[in-house]
């Protein structure tokens, strides 16, 4: 481990064929005296079994209150997984949330609050209604146990009695175990889709984070459904062998520093500090620069590894950071491909680390990273604007090969 932890140890030893059974509680309490109490309560292994016991009863109980099966509760449950941990494959495609241009006060209009997971659910065929006894069924679920949700529905009926379908789900979830949660906040909402304006359809789908329908499938069905894939960059054919580098690398300019440690040391205005790592040379931690304005900001290492931030750069994340002291994972990356070879680095010294020298200099305000590889020189200049929530990445790039790249 890189971070500090507490680990517990048991030692058991098991003769041939004998059997030892291991029970871990874990628990919490405001006081020693309290946590001591249940200590001694749970170490009679019995109290183990009568806690299984219970818990079983009570789901049971919950099942027969919801009329519902084992494997339907465990279908619901993991229904709430993408409902309070978004996931894109359970969402809609990338293309309507592009399109979306409306916010969260579109939904009020709907009597939706947009404060709770929305779970969207489109039905035009009354022969499969019972999907929307299903999603009824699912929600009282989560609410007994302690998650809010709306589901919203909407009713496109296609028969001549337009109100036919729309009129049978109100009267389904009003004759049902949900019917006092019609219309209420994290609630049933029942709307016809001819009464909800273009904009407003994408914007239901943009923010909800289950988005079921009647033409794809049962529950389970669609809960196994692979989500809706990014476009895969398609692949590359190379049209010439990879080229060899006829001349050596020209050596890197020397440069007068202050300070030198052998990787890196200050200009002798003080105004940068410049590293230079050759292949296979790494810092002994990442030495990272922060760029950043009263609101918005990133960090920057010298291997290019990078995070990015508003507002809080512990809360408001907008790209990945791990909090790790040795190791220099990072969420940002560019990347460099000769289309003809195939050959590809990056111009910075990860994630692809060429096979020449890199050299990098934080600045006040701002990163370069310097890098000539198979004849392309590259320099990525990296800074954050001083009064907008904007992040720079300006890469150039020169051809020093004799011929076109």
């Amino acid at each position: 481990m890189l971070d500090p932890i507490i680990a517990l140890r048991r030692v058991v030893t098991l003769d041939p064929h004998e059997t030892v059974r291991v029970d871990f509680v874990l628990g919490v309490t405001e006081t020693r005296e309290a946590a001591l109490a249940l200590v001694e309560k749970y170490h009679n292994p019995r109290m183990a079994d009568r806690a299984l016991d219970l818990a079983w009863t009570h789901s049971q109980v919950t099942l027969r209150h919801l009329n519902a099966t084992e494997a339907e509760a465990q279908l619901y449950a993991r229904l709430a997984g993408p409902l309070i941990y978004a996931n894109p494959a359970r969402r809609a495609s990338p293309g309507v949330l592009l399109a979306n241009r409306r916010g969260q006060s579109g939904l009020w209009s709907y009597g939706i609050s947009g404060d709770a997971p929305i779970v969207l659910l489109r039905i035009s065929d009354a022969a499969k209604i019972e999907l929307v006894q299903q999603l009824i069924q699912a929600h009282s679920y989560w609410r007994m146990k302690g998650l809010a949700v709306d589901l919203v529905i909407l009713t496109d009926d296609v028969s001549v009695y337009r109100q036919a379908l729309h009129e049978q789900v109100i009267s389904l979830v009003a004759s049902g175990i949900e019917a006092q949660m019609l219309d209420k906040p994290g609630g049933i909402f029942v709307r016809r889709l001819e009464q909800v304006a273009n904009e407003d359809r994408v914007l239901l789908q943009a923010v909800a984070r289950l988005v079921l329908g009647d033409d794809l499938g049962t529950l389970a069905e669609q809960l196994e459904r692979p989500g809706n894939p990014e476009p895969l960059i398609p692949a590359l054919s190379p049209t010439r062998s990879p080229f060899r580098d006829l001349q050596p690398a020209a050596p890197l300019a020397r440069r007068e520093l202050i300070f030198h440690n052998g990787l890196g040391g200050f200009t002798p205005d003080g105004r940068e500090y410049v590293i230079t790592l050759q292949p296979g040379q790494v810092t002994p931690a990442p030495w990272v620069n922060v760029l950043a304005n009263p609101f918005f900001g990133t960090v920057v290492s010298e291997s290019g590894g990078a995070y990015t931030w508003v507002e809080n750069c512990h809360e408001f994340r907008l790209t990945p950071w791990n909090n790790d002291p040795v190791s220099d994972t990072s969420g940002e990356a560019f990347y460099l491909r000769d289309e003809q070879t195939g050959q590809f680095w990056s111009p910075t010294p990860l994630p692809a680390h060429g096979t020449t020298p890199y050299v990098i200099r934080h600045g006040f305000g701002y990163s370069v990273f310097e890098h000539t590889e198979h004849g392309i020189a590259s320099e990525l200049t990296v800074y954050v604007a001083l009064d907008a929530p904007v992040k720079f990445a300006a890469l150039k790039l020169r051809n020093l090969s004799g011929r076109p790249r």
